[in-house]
């Protein structure tokens, strides 16, 4: 009995050192039964996959032996989590994954842009971003605002093309009606949208001398182009509204006229139908108005009489009336010279008992005719048949 009671002390001693885990013989002399531990892994990433010694596991708890153990975490966009445990007992892990970086780099076209990657200014033109959806901004003076979103799953490069942005520039000249040109183009009224930079504006009206300039156009901009006489304002006046107005033979307009000349000499024609044309040459030196008197245009008529129509015993043809539309023409006995308005004139000769129905006759203003009468009597005899 003495030398058994070393023994169970230390078989006692070597329990209390092993702790919770039963290790043992059988006292039936059978294989020690070796005893498991939980380990439980819980991860920021839902979906994420697990995987204990090398094989993926489901759920995410797992069995193990006492010893050391390789535990890996993963996820899509995620970098892995992975860590090697020594177990001795039930655990839980925290396997906390970092979202994995990718170089997102963005080219723009406008040099010294200024880009923002979700909101934020960066240097340069790449930056490290976790995968997922990214907000990107280019901005630069004189530009309009590049702006994407865009997923990234990896490296990813992103071409920024910045288009000009467009500011109105209103041109406003002393000369109304004036042409106005940018670029070598004519606008339609005063006012065109512009890309920031050097623009060339033109103004042209006539008689004055054309405004040039450039302009380096950064914002709305408003120019006042001062357009410097080179003529005199010449004005033409008539008797006639809407006479037809030419200088040096092109027509112009119609009365009441006006227009800047050059200095000199110009041509002046005012017309109007059913009067003569009034014609004069004027030196411009200084503003000049005209006022042109346009005269009625008239036919003249000549009458041409035979002989037969003369009485010298009564001064020649003293007796001969003209009656044009009913209305003696020569009170004067005057036989030429005589005028009548343009159209159509009814015209008749009397002298003496003589009276002579010569008919309707259309006349044109400016013309001259001439009207000769013939009297001729003609007897022709034969003899009768026997």
């Amino acid at each position: 009995m003495r030398k058994r009671l070393p023994i169970l002390i230390a078989a006692g001693l070597a329990l209390l050192v092993l702790g919770a885990p039963i290790f043992g013989q059988s006292t039936g002399g059978g294989k020690t039964k070796v005893a498991s531990f939980t380990v439980t892994i819980i991860t920021n990433v839902k979906g994420a996959s697990i995987f204990v010694d090398g094989a993926r596991i489901k759920g995410n708890s797992v069995s193990l032996a006492p010893g050391t153990h390789s535990v890996r975490v993963t996820a899509e966009g995620y970098e892995d989590y992975a860590v090697s445990v020594n177990v001795t007992r039930s655990v839980t892990l925290n396997a906390v994954l970092r979202a994995a970086l990718y170089q997102l780099t963005v080219n723009p076209d406008v040099p010294n842009a200024e880009i923002f990657v979700d909101g934020a200014r960066i240097k340069g033109n790449s930056v490290s971003v976790p995968a997922g959806m990214h907000a990107v901004r280019v901005s630069a003076w004189g530009y309009e605002d590049y702006n994407a979103t865009f997923s990234v799953t990896g490296p990813m490069v992103v071409s920024a093309t910045l288009r000009s942005a467009l500011h109105q520039l209103t041109i406003r000249s002393n000369v109304p009606d004036a042409e106005i040109f940018i670029d070598g183009a004519r606008i339609k009224g005063n006012t065109a949208s512009v890309s920031t930079g050097m623009h060339a504006v033109g103004v042209r009206a006539y008689g004055y001398e054309d405004y040039n300039a450039t302009f380096s156009v950064t914002g709305p901009l408003v120019i006042l182009a001062e357009l410097q006489q080179t003529g005199f304002p010449l004005t033409v006046t008539a008797n006639v509204a809407g006479a037809t107005v030419a200088f040096n033979n092109v027509v112009r307009g119609q009365t009441p006229y006006t227009e800047i000349v050059p200095a000199g000499t110009v041509t002046i024609t005012v017309s109007a139908p059913g009067f003569l044309d009034y014609i004069a040459s004027v030196a411009v030196s200084r503003p000049t108005t005209i006022n042109a008197k346009l005269q009625l245009g008239l036919a003249t008529l000549n009458f041409i009489f035979p002989p037969q129509f003369q009485a010298p015993e009564r001064e020649g043809l003293g007796l001969v009336r003209i009656m044009i539309d009913g209305k003696l023409m020569n009170p004067k006995k005057e036989v030429s010279g005589i005028q009548v308005s343009p159209g159509r004139h009814r015209i008749s000769i009397t002298s003496g008992g003589l009276a002579v129905e010569l008919g309707d006759f259309d006349f044109s203003a400016g013309m001259v005719y001439s009207i000769e009468l013939f009297m001729e009597l003609r007897v022709k005899a034969s003899a009768a048949d026997q």
